[in-house]
């Protein structure tokens, strides 16, 4: 179903993304107000900080892993039914973290929501591109960002009047309300079977689950990241596991017939694709340590009040709400030029947060500067992404893209843990997390010369955008 251009038609598109980004809406909101308990949370299960990044773990690698399986889903499933069902898992999610009782329980919930959410975003980018043209592809992005930003506007004050007056439990219990609202209006508002990708697709015979390889791949990267968070025997019983299910991940790839492999088949030969995802990493892992470590600094080494570092965190996602639209029109238009851009504000942002991290003036200027480059960069990486895609395939591959950047959301957190853990088990340290800024401003601009040498090679393209098209606007015929 494309929709066409004209003032009523677009405020049907807001409609529309709106509410496929409402699919992890509730999701996302969650998660600032969880790091701004997770000092409570070190308190009531008695565990440390590097403990707590065992939450971080779960969440992000179920996440990252299981997405090209939910991709395949697609193929099978009507979208608009894979996204009702992931809210579904979030709901469940959210009631087991309001009522765990220890740790071990608790841990349950970040893996629901992890599966959750991958159900969710595999059908996102099916229904995108099913229900708008190719030319506001970079806008819907840009504008879903705005949407998932606005989540976060109020979920920090509103964590930190929680913590402050109730208790972290009580969040599951709001955001539990939003996913029911938004699955509502999936049901009431988004297309169902006719007419969605997938729906000429299913007299075929869809391609194979990748459950085996999924498996494997989700016990290979948990094994790597308890490599970081054991010690001792359980440290080296971690590094085997892992070597033995990255080795048989590998082997298993080379040796099942393409169908049947966990990554869809002419990916790894798809250069443009392949180089965007690649760059997703340097975008992501450092982008989401900020954002993960930023706060924990703040409260446990700074001594900021939950309720101050809540409205401080409003100031990078009041930047992606206001600019996510505009700057997903520009993608359209010109999608490398603006991955750049997000790039240079995000490496400026990195070194102001080492430096002056500790003032609320250097604070509040970084996540500008970080809301201007998140802005900038997230659409123009899916538009490329998207566009180099077959389109029989953006499912499989689109969850692909999510998956590398998702998987390394989770590296971020487990990496830079023993660099924050300070010198006692429930204590942080400033100078760990300047190290982490200064790691992460050299990751950014190295995404800033990945986009120059690309571009100027005129080895990434974009759908019919061809090389000689990208060279003439680096030369400002944009």
């Amino acid at each position: 179903m494309l929709l066409t251009s004209g003032p009523k038609v677009g405020a049907r598109n807001r409609l529309l993304v709106t509410v496929v980004a409402g699919g992890v809406f509730a999701s996302v909101a969650s998660l600032p107000m969880v790091l701004l308990a997770s000092a409570a949370m070190v308190r009531g299960f008695h565990i440390s900080y590097t403990d707590l990044q065992w939450r971080n773990l779960l969440f992000w690698t179920v996440f990252g892993v299981t997405l090209p399986l939910f991709g395949r889903v697609t193929e099978r499933v009507a979208p608009r039914t894979q996204f009702v069902c992931g809210i579904a898992v979030f709901a469940v999610s959210a009631v087991i973290g309001a009522l765990a009782t220890n740790w071990q329980l608790y841990l349950v919930s970040p893996a629901l929501q992890g599966l959750a959410d991958a159900i969710v975003v595999s059908a996102q980018a099916v229904l995108i591109r099913a229900m708008l043209p190719s030319d506001r592809v970079g806008w819907a992005f840009g504008w879903q960002g705005a949407v998932l930003a606005a989540a976060q506007l109020g979920s920090p004050a509103l964590g930190g009047f929680l913590l402050e007056h109730t208790s972290w439990r009580a969040v599951y219990w709001i955001v539990l309300g939003v996913g029911a609202l938004a699955g509502a209006a999936a049901l009431a508002l988004l297309p169902g079977r006719t007419g969605e990708p997938g729906a000429g697709n299913r007299n075929a015979s869809p391609s194979p689950l990748p459950v085996a390889g999924t498996c494997i791949l989700g016990v290979a990267v948990a094994a790597w990241q308890a490599v970081v968070l054991t010690g001792g025997l359980a440290r080296f019983g971690a590094a085997a596991v892992a070597v033995a299910a990255t080795a048989t991940f590998w082997v298993r790839e080379r040796r099942a017939p393409a169908q049947n492999r966990y990554l869809p088949s002419g990916l790894l030969q798809n250069r443009a694709f392949f180089f965007t995802s690649l760059r997703g990493l340097l975008l992501y892992f450092p982008v989401n340590a900020i954002g993960m470590f930023l706060p924990l600094a703040l409260l446990a080494v700074d001594g900021w009040s939950t309720v101050k570092v809540g409205v401080v965190l409003l100031l990078d996602a009041l930047v992606v709400t206001f600019a996510g639209g505009t700057a997903g029109s520009f993608a359209d238009r010109s999608p490398q030029r603006m991955v750049r851009v997000g790039f240079l504000s995000l490496t400026v942002s990195a070194v102001v947060m080492a430096f002056w991290s500790d003032t609320l003036a250097g604070v509040c200027a970084a996540l500008l500067l970080l809301g201007l480059g998140v802005a900038a960069a997230v659409p123009g990486q899916s538009k490329i992404a998207m566009e180099a895609a077959p389109e029989q395939d953006t499912g499989s591959y689109m969850s692909v893209f999510q998956s590398a950047q998702f998987v390394s959301i989770g590296l971020a957190s487990v990496v830079f843990a023993p660099l924050m853990q300070g010198a006692r088990a429930q204590a942080l340290s400033r100078d760990g997390f300047e190290i982490v800024c200064l790691v992460c401003a050299v990751l950014f601009a190295a995404g800033v010369v990945s986009v120059v040498d690309r571009t100027r090679r005129g080895d990434e393209r974009t759908g019919t955008v061809q090389a000689q098209d990208m060279v003439g606007s680096l030369g400002g015929n944009d």
